[in-house]
């Protein structure tokens, strides 16, 4: 079975219909459906903290959201461990030419531990990686 990861970019576009990224993450999906996706909790930080100023009922929401990302036998959350932050910091601090945020580098970790290749996201840090971008403006 495929195996994906999945971006802020993504769930944030999926989520939000007048995100920039909405059309692109629609679209990106009708592709992987039927994939395995993994992500992190990290990225599920994110998507939080990327709606935290929005209203009611878009908050409870998107926790709810979150929830059911969490309970999907089909997407696996893998958890910010301790040594996972460590490789991350390590990538992190190794690419000073790049603007990788520290959940990109946390992202880029764990797809290379996973073997996973596609991502659904168009944050070009991934194709720096070596990595395949699956939304496309």
């Amino acid at each position: 079975m495929r195996r994906v990861f999945v971006d802020t970019l993504f769930l944030v576009g999926m989520w939000n219909p007048v995100d920039q990224h909405n059309s692109s993450a629609k679209r990106s999906w009708k592709v992987v459906r039927g994939s395995e996706l993994v992500t992190t909790d990290a990225v599920l930080i994110e998507v939080l903290n990327a709606f935290s100023s929005f209203k009611r009922p878009w908050r409870e929401i998107i926790a709810q959201s979150i929830e059911i990302v969490l309970s999907e036998t089909r997407i696996s959350v893998v958890r910010l461990s301790s040594e996972l932050f460590h490789e991350s910091l390590l990538l992190y601090k190794s690419r000073r030419d790049k603007t990788y945020s520290f959940t990109d580098c946390i992202s880029m970790i764990v797809m290379r531990q996973e073997r996973i290749k596609d991502v659904l996201s168009s944050d070009h840090h991934f194709e720096q990686e070596g990595f395949t971008l699956l939304m496309k403006a």
